[in-house]
Protein backbone atom coordinates (compact mmCIF):
# COMPACT_ATOMS: atom_id res chain seq x y z
CA UNK A 1 0.00 0.00 0.00
CA UNK A 2 1.64 3.39 -0.42
CA UNK A 3 0.96 5.93 2.28
CA UNK A 4 0.77 10.51 1.76
CA UNK A 5 1.33 11.92 4.60
CA UNK A 6 -0.08 15.56 4.93
CA UNK A 7 2.53 18.19 6.39
CA UNK A 8 3.33 17.12 9.67
CA UNK A 9 3.93 20.64 11.51
CA UNK A 10 0.46 21.52 10.29
CA UNK A 11 -1.50 18.96 11.77
CA UNK A 12 0.24 19.01 15.08
CA UNK A 13 -0.34 22.87 15.14
CA UNK A 14 -4.22 21.86 14.51
CA UNK A 15 -3.82 19.04 17.21
CA UNK A 16 -5.90 16.90 14.89
CA UNK A 17 -5.54 14.22 12.10
CA UNK A 18 -8.10 12.58 9.93
CA UNK A 19 -7.00 9.39 8.59
CA UNK A 20 -8.36 8.06 4.52
CA UNK A 21 -7.51 4.22 4.49
CA UNK A 22 -8.08 2.44 1.20
CA UNK A 23 -9.47 -0.65 1.85
CA UNK A 24 -9.32 -3.63 -0.27
CA UNK A 25 -12.01 -5.28 -1.25
CA UNK A 26 -12.21 -8.38 -3.93
CA UNK A 27 -12.77 -7.46 -7.38
CA UNK A 28 -13.61 -10.83 -9.15
CA UNK A 29 -12.26 -14.33 -8.25
CA UNK A 30 -8.86 -14.98 -8.67
CA UNK A 31 -8.26 -10.91 -8.38
CA UNK A 32 -5.60 -9.39 -6.45
CA UNK A 33 -6.52 -6.62 -4.01
CA UNK A 34 -5.87 -3.19 -5.73
CA UNK A 35 -3.48 -1.13 -4.13
CA UNK A 36 -4.59 2.13 -2.34
CA UNK A 37 -3.85 5.19 -0.16
CA UNK A 38 -4.17 7.03 3.29
CA UNK A 39 -4.13 10.39 3.00
CA UNK A 40 -3.51 13.00 6.23
CA UNK A 41 -2.54 9.94 8.90
CA UNK A 42 -0.39 6.94 8.26
CA UNK A 43 -3.64 4.07 8.64
CA UNK A 44 -3.21 0.53 7.04
CA UNK A 45 -5.49 -1.19 5.52
CA UNK A 46 -3.44 -4.47 3.82
CA UNK A 47 -5.69 -7.54 2.43
CA UNK A 48 -4.46 -11.07 3.81
CA UNK A 49 -5.73 -14.43 3.17
CA UNK A 50 -3.81 -14.74 6.77
CA UNK A 51 -1.76 -18.00 6.61
CA UNK A 52 1.07 -16.78 8.70
CA UNK A 53 4.14 -19.46 8.59
CA UNK A 54 4.79 -19.64 12.69
CA UNK A 55 6.79 -22.01 15.05
CA UNK A 56 4.37 -22.35 17.35
CA UNK A 57 0.90 -20.62 16.08
CA UNK A 58 -0.61 -21.36 13.27
CA UNK A 59 -2.72 -18.31 12.12
CA UNK A 60 -4.57 -20.04 9.64
CA UNK A 61 -7.15 -20.48 12.68
CA UNK A 62 -7.72 -16.69 11.56
CA UNK A 63 -9.23 -18.63 8.34
CA UNK A 64 -11.21 -21.33 10.17
CA UNK A 65 -12.83 -18.69 12.25
CA UNK A 66 -13.46 -16.69 9.13
CA UNK A 67 -15.07 -19.01 7.30
CA UNK A 68 -18.69 -18.58 9.80
CA UNK A 69 -19.02 -15.36 7.90
CA UNK A 70 -17.64 -15.35 4.74
CA UNK A 71 -17.71 -16.81 1.17
CA UNK A 72 -15.10 -16.85 -1.26
CA UNK A 73 -15.64 -13.25 -2.35
CA UNK A 74 -14.07 -11.51 0.66
CA UNK A 75 -10.83 -10.22 1.33
CA UNK A 76 -9.32 -9.24 4.57
CA UNK A 77 -7.85 -6.19 5.61
CA UNK A 78 -5.66 -5.50 8.22
CA UNK A 79 -6.44 -1.47 9.99
CA UNK A 80 -4.88 -0.09 13.08
CA UNK A 81 -6.71 2.83 14.74
CA UNK A 82 -4.01 5.57 15.14
CA UNK A 83 -6.49 7.95 16.34
CA UNK A 84 -8.34 8.00 19.72
CA UNK A 85 -11.60 8.81 17.56
CA UNK A 86 -14.09 8.05 20.08
CA UNK A 87 -16.35 10.88 18.90
CA UNK A 88 -16.88 9.58 15.31
CA UNK A 89 -17.86 6.45 16.47
CA UNK A 90 -21.64 5.43 18.05
CA UNK A 91 -22.24 6.28 22.02
CA UNK A 92 -20.51 3.60 23.41
CA UNK A 93 -18.92 1.59 20.93
CA UNK A 94 -15.28 2.24 20.42
CA UNK A 95 -15.42 -1.68 19.87
CA UNK A 96 -15.75 -4.06 16.86
CA UNK A 97 -19.28 -3.26 15.87
CA UNK A 98 -18.87 0.44 16.49
CA UNK A 99 -15.67 -0.07 13.99
CA UNK A 100 -17.70 -2.08 11.25
CA UNK A 101 -20.66 0.64 12.27
CA UNK A 102 -18.18 3.33 10.15
CA UNK A 103 -16.67 1.19 7.91
CA UNK A 104 -19.78 0.53 6.87
CA UNK A 105 -21.45 -2.25 4.54
CA UNK A 106 -20.03 -5.24 3.66
CA UNK A 107 -17.92 -5.90 7.01
CA UNK A 108 -18.11 -9.57 7.60
CA UNK A 109 -15.90 -9.75 10.63
CA UNK A 110 -13.73 -8.30 12.59
CA UNK A 111 -11.05 -9.56 14.46
CA UNK A 112 -8.52 -9.03 16.96
CA UNK A 113 -5.27 -11.58 17.48
CA UNK A 114 -4.41 -12.80 21.31
CA UNK A 115 -0.94 -13.73 21.52
CA UNK A 116 -1.85 -15.41 24.75
CA UNK A 117 -4.13 -17.61 23.50
CA UNK A 118 -3.01 -18.06 20.25
CA UNK A 119 -6.57 -17.66 18.62
CA UNK A 120 -8.81 -14.45 17.24
CA UNK A 121 -11.36 -12.63 19.20
CA UNK A 122 -14.05 -12.12 16.66
CA UNK A 123 -17.50 -10.63 16.36
CA UNK A 124 -20.14 -10.67 13.59
CA UNK A 125 -21.90 -8.22 12.79
CA UNK A 126 -25.63 -8.37 13.25
CA UNK A 127 -24.77 -11.81 15.10
CA UNK A 128 -22.33 -10.71 18.42
CA UNK A 129 -19.61 -12.21 19.39
CA UNK A 130 -16.15 -10.99 21.53
CA UNK A 131 -16.56 -7.01 22.32
CA UNK A 132 -13.40 -6.05 21.57
CA UNK A 133 -12.75 -2.84 22.88
CA UNK A 134 -10.44 -0.62 20.45
CA UNK A 135 -7.13 0.92 21.56
CA UNK A 136 -5.05 3.52 19.90
CA UNK A 137 -2.63 1.79 18.00
CA UNK A 138 -4.37 -1.53 17.86
CA UNK A 139 -4.17 -3.86 15.05
CA UNK A 140 -7.48 -5.33 13.96
CA UNK A 141 -8.61 -7.36 10.50
CA UNK A 142 -11.54 -6.53 8.27
CA UNK A 143 -13.45 -9.04 6.08
CA UNK A 144 -14.74 -6.99 3.43
CA UNK A 145 -17.02 -8.12 0.54
CA UNK A 146 -17.30 -6.56 -2.71
CA UNK A 147 -20.10 -4.41 -1.63
CA UNK A 148 -17.77 -2.93 0.83
CA UNK A 149 -17.19 0.83 0.87
CA UNK A 150 -13.29 1.80 -1.05
CA UNK A 151 -12.29 3.71 2.19
CA UNK A 152 -12.64 4.41 6.17
CA UNK A 153 -11.36 7.58 7.79
CA UNK A 154 -10.19 8.07 10.97
CA UNK A 155 -10.39 11.92 12.92
CA UNK A 156 -9.32 12.49 16.72
CA UNK A 157 -6.26 14.43 18.58
CA UNK A 158 -2.99 13.27 18.41
CA UNK A 159 -1.99 10.87 20.56
CA UNK A 160 0.16 12.57 23.48
CA UNK A 161 3.93 11.73 23.09
CA UNK A 162 4.71 8.08 24.36
CA UNK A 163 1.14 7.00 24.90
CA UNK A 164 1.05 4.29 22.40
CA UNK A 165 2.69 1.70 23.78
CA UNK A 166 2.07 -2.12 23.68
CA UNK A 167 2.34 -4.97 25.74
CA UNK A 168 4.06 -8.25 24.53
CA UNK A 169 3.39 -12.06 25.19
CA UNK A 170 6.79 -13.85 25.07
CA UNK A 171 6.90 -17.83 25.90
CA UNK A 172 9.11 -18.40 28.87
CA UNK A 173 10.94 -20.98 26.32
CA UNK A 174 10.42 -22.73 23.25
CA UNK A 175 9.08 -21.45 19.86
CA UNK A 176 8.38 -17.88 19.30
CA UNK A 177 4.92 -16.06 19.94
CA UNK A 178 3.34 -14.08 17.73
CA UNK A 179 2.21 -10.07 18.12
CA UNK A 180 0.31 -7.85 16.40
CA UNK A 181 1.57 -3.83 16.42
CA UNK A 182 1.78 -0.64 14.70
CA UNK A 183 4.26 2.17 14.57
CA UNK A 184 3.00 5.16 17.05
CA UNK A 185 2.67 8.17 14.84
CA UNK A 186 6.07 9.81 17.00
CA UNK A 187 7.63 6.93 16.90
CA UNK A 188 10.43 7.69 14.23
CA UNK A 189 10.78 11.57 16.27
CA UNK A 190 12.36 9.68 18.79
CA UNK A 191 13.96 6.64 17.03
CA UNK A 192 14.65 8.05 13.25
CA UNK A 193 17.21 5.09 12.33
CA UNK A 194 14.29 2.48 13.25
CA UNK A 195 13.58 2.58 9.68
CA UNK A 196 14.18 -0.90 8.45
CA UNK A 197 12.88 -4.47 9.51
CA UNK A 198 16.19 -5.20 10.51
CA UNK A 199 15.96 -2.22 12.72
CA UNK A 200 12.67 -2.84 14.15
CA UNK A 201 13.55 -6.42 15.24
CA UNK A 202 16.92 -4.92 17.36
CA UNK A 203 14.73 -2.28 19.06
CA UNK A 204 11.94 -5.02 20.22
CA UNK A 205 14.78 -7.51 20.47
CA UNK A 206 14.68 -11.25 21.03
CA UNK A 207 12.08 -11.12 17.72
CA UNK A 208 12.57 -14.33 15.18
CA UNK A 209 10.86 -12.93 12.51
CA UNK A 210 9.07 -9.66 11.66
CA UNK A 211 5.60 -9.97 8.88
CA UNK A 212 4.36 -7.34 6.79
CA UNK A 213 1.56 -8.69 4.38
CA UNK A 214 2.20 -7.31 0.65
CA UNK A 215 -1.27 -6.15 -0.47
CA UNK A 216 -0.35 -5.98 -3.66
CA UNK A 217 1.48 -9.30 -4.75
CA UNK A 218 -0.96 -11.04 -1.92
CA UNK A 219 2.02 -12.65 -0.34
CA UNK A 220 3.47 -12.13 3.31
CA UNK A 221 6.98 -10.41 3.56
CA UNK A 222 9.16 -11.61 6.08
CA UNK A 223 12.19 -10.73 7.34
CA UNK A 224 14.52 -12.92 9.47
CA UNK A 225 17.32 -11.30 11.71
CA UNK A 226 20.51 -12.41 10.53
CA UNK A 227 19.46 -12.21 6.75
CA UNK A 228 19.96 -10.01 4.77
CA UNK A 229 16.74 -10.87 2.45
CA UNK A 230 14.00 -8.84 2.07
CA UNK A 231 14.85 -6.16 4.92
CA UNK A 232 11.64 -3.53 4.00
CA UNK A 233 10.97 -0.50 5.42
CA UNK A 234 9.27 0.42 8.45
CA UNK A 235 6.93 3.53 8.26
CA UNK A 236 4.57 4.87 10.83
CA UNK A 237 1.53 4.00 11.16
CA UNK A 238 1.44 0.25 9.43
CA UNK A 239 1.06 -2.82 11.36
CA UNK A 240 3.63 -5.43 11.57
CA UNK A 241 3.45 -8.69 13.10
CA UNK A 242 6.55 -10.62 15.21
CA UNK A 243 7.14 -13.56 16.21
CA UNK A 244 9.09 -13.19 19.80
CA UNK A 245 10.66 -15.29 21.74
CA UNK A 246 11.82 -15.51 25.22
CA UNK A 247 14.02 -12.14 26.65
CA UNK A 248 13.79 -9.08 25.42
CA UNK A 249 11.55 -6.06 25.98
CA UNK A 250 8.07 -6.69 27.29
CA UNK A 251 6.96 -3.30 27.00
CA UNK A 252 7.40 -1.07 23.59
CA UNK A 253 8.03 1.14 22.67
CA UNK A 254 11.42 2.26 25.02
CA UNK A 255 12.38 5.97 25.69
CA UNK A 256 15.46 6.63 23.72
CA UNK A 257 18.55 6.19 25.78
CA UNK A 258 19.92 9.68 26.68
Amino acid sequence: MKYYLAPACALVLLLTFGGLAVLARPEGAGAPALSGQAVATPAIADAATVQVESDQQDTAALDAQASVATGPDTSYNVIPVPLPSVSQFPSSQFNAEGLASIVGPGVHQVLEWNPSTGSYLSYIPGIGGDEIPLRVGGVYWLALDSSANPTVSFMGDVPAKGSVKFIFTRPSFGPCIYNDLSIPLDFLLDHPTVNTAEKLAQDIEQVDHVLQWDSAAQIWRKYTPGSSADNFTIKIGYPYHVCLKSGGKTTWPSPPSP
